[in-house]
């Protein structure tokens, strides 16, 4: 990987004329300013520098889903990999807003890797079930290497399936029992994704793990759990 300039975090020494461009280029990333970004870098500027968040170019346009400067920052060798202060990666971040699969889809094919985790033991398909973007959730449960992410815990104990439920989504919570998340894993409080749709009290995620534990206490395995979820509304 490309070595990354960093903008110190904090210091008493007055910063250098370099780090203050740095710092100005990398705001117009936050800004959504490109062309300015690109005037900078059409004179000279690095662009692999980071913030005192640890944030990139890459960071900054993620955020924003812009996979067309995405794209213009790879061509120009930025990096596409790199972790903020917090651990946390461009892909982490587009699966989070889940603004746009070709974003996600172009740093996964650069070599992003789908299954890092940040400080706080999140990984990007933890972030994607943070708020529900079940197109990014199918594109990563789609990748050979998020299959072991399934069963990992963040640092509340929260699998990716316990923060689907906590945060009350049915759809996202059948994705992932099809994928073969375990229902019953508890978190660092000892309770299941069930006991977590309850507590918030989200009607339609506390019906589908309710289901899950029936087939399961009946023997029936759990496959194409969807397409019987929507059957029995259907019936119903």
């Amino acid at each position: 990987m490309a070595s990354v300039r960093k903008v110190p975090v904090s210091s008493d020494v007055p910063l250098t004329d370099e780090q203050i461009q740095d710092k100005t280029f990398l705001d117009f990333f936050e800004k959504q300013d490109y062309a300015q970004a690109h005037k900078l870098l059409g004179s000279g500027q690095e662009i692999n520098v980071a913030d005192e968040r640890g944030e990139t170019p890459m960071h900054k346009v993620a955020r924003h889903g812009d996979a067309d400067e995405a794209g213009k920052i790879a061509a120009a060798k930025g990096v596409l990999d790199f972790r903020d202060r917090h651990g946390v990666s461009p892909l982490m971040i587009s699966c989070h807003w889940g603004r746009s699969i070709p974003l996600c889809k172009m740093l996964v094919n650069g070599g992003a890797d789908p299954a890092a985790v940040d400080l706080d033991g999140d990984t990007a398909l933890h972030k994607a079930c943070y708020y529900g973007k079940e197109e990014v959730i199918a594109y990563l449960l789609s990748l050979p290497a998020v299959k072991s992410c399934l069963e990992c815990k963040n640092k509340l104990g929260r699998t990716p399936l316990a923060v689907a439920a906590w945060r009350g989504s049915g759809d996202i919570v059948t994705m992932l029992i099809e994928a073969g998340a375990d229902h019953n894993s508890q978190d660092s409080t000892g309770r299941t994704p069930l006991q977590l749709a309850e507590r918030v009290g989200k009607p339609g995620t506390t019906e589908a793990l309710k289901k899950v534990e029936e087939l399961f206490a009946a023997g029936i395995a759990v496959t194409r759990f969807g397409a019987k979820m929507k059957a029995a509304k259907a019936g119903a």
